[in-house]
């Protein structure tokens, strides 16, 4: 996401640039439209898709972990 919000805004910098000196060849023209259809099909992939995530599951030792049984009636009430 960090690397298209980028793009888009040294497209705009390049846009506002070629409008300022209304300098645009055709091939300026031509590598903006492309720039764009890149940047609307990868957004048109996160919205069908969404962002896919591949992890690993988290291995516990059981040897890593105690838990303390114990029993109602080790419950002392009056420090409650």
């Amino acid at each position: 996401a960090g690397e298209k919000r980028k793009k888009i805004h040294q497209l705009k910098l390049k846009t506002n640039e070629l409008i300022r000196e209304q300098e645009a060849t055709h091939d300026d023209i031509c590598s903006l439209k492309a720039t764009i259809n890149d940047i609307k099909r990868d957004v048109n992939q996160f919205e069908e898709n969404g962002i896919v995530v591949d992890v690993d599951p988290l291995v516990i030792n059981q040897n890593s972990v105690y838990i303390e049984q114990w029993t109602s009636n080790e419950l002392n009430i009056s420090t409650l």
